[in-house]
Order: structure tokens, then sequence, then C-alpha cells
């Protein structure tokens, strides 16, 4: 059995802190995604009028599929090399959003993207060693 010292301790805590939070961020926009019928999503400004609903169900999907991926590979120690994957993913997928959101006039939107973007790439580089 591996003994860690408590500054490994320490940084093994803060990457399950770092990815609970992710996980806790997307798990709705996801779900909503998924299953939210158009007029809704419409509604809410996450789909134009007489666009598909199509890439909403598939970003829902994939949304999903990161959270999993972020926490049961390494929760269950099978593929834990799926957890910086997921993350990295996050982390582009949130660089994009900053790009998207950087001129709105709602600048609290971009704070929490950005601040999504970042946590996203510290889980990645806290979990490198799975490569």
């Amino acid at each position: 059995m591996i003994r860690l010292n408590k500054v490994d301790n320490m940084i093994v805590i803060f990457s399950w802190v770092l990815q609970i939070i992710i996980a806790l961020f997307f798990i709705k926009p996801a779900l909503d995604n998924m299953r939210l019928s158009p007029e809704i999503l419409i509604d809410r400004h996450q789909l134009k009028p007489g666009k598909s609903v199509i890439i909403n169900r598939l970003l829902g999907i994939f949304q999903l599929l990161g959270v999993f991926g972020l926490i049961l590979p390494k929760l269950l120690n099978i593929y834990p090399v799926l957890t910086p994957i997921s993350a990295i993913g996050f982390f582009i997928m949130m660089s994009g959003a900053v790009f998207v959101h950087k001129n709105d006039p709602n600048k609290k939107l971009l704070i929490i993207v950005l601040s999504i973007a970042i946590i996203s790439f510290i889980v990645f580089i806290l979990n490198r060693q799975y490569f």
C-alpha cells in the first residue's frame, strides 16, 4: 500500500473538491439540455428560434459524460486517465465560452465561465500523473 504524506493528501483532497465543484456546475445544465423542450430552451436564450435542438441534446450528453468521466474513473480506479481528459475537455469548452461571453454586458457570467475554465485546468494539472 502506498502511503502519502500530508502534502500529497491535501493535494488529493483539493483535487476532489475541485472535481466536485465542476461536476455540480455541469450536472443541471447537462440534464436541462437533454430533456427540456425547444420552447423552454428558446425562452432561456439557450436556443435560437428556428434552430435544431439536436446540438443542445448532444451538448447535454457530452456534458453528462464529462461529469461521469471527472468523478467515476478516479473513484473506481478504472481508467483513471479519463479524469484529466474530462478536465481538459471542460477547460476547452469553457475557454470557448469565455470568448462567446467576453462582450456580454453581464460580466458576472464571464467571471463564472472563466473561473470554471481555470478550475478545470487545475484539475487537469493535479491529475496529469495518470497519463
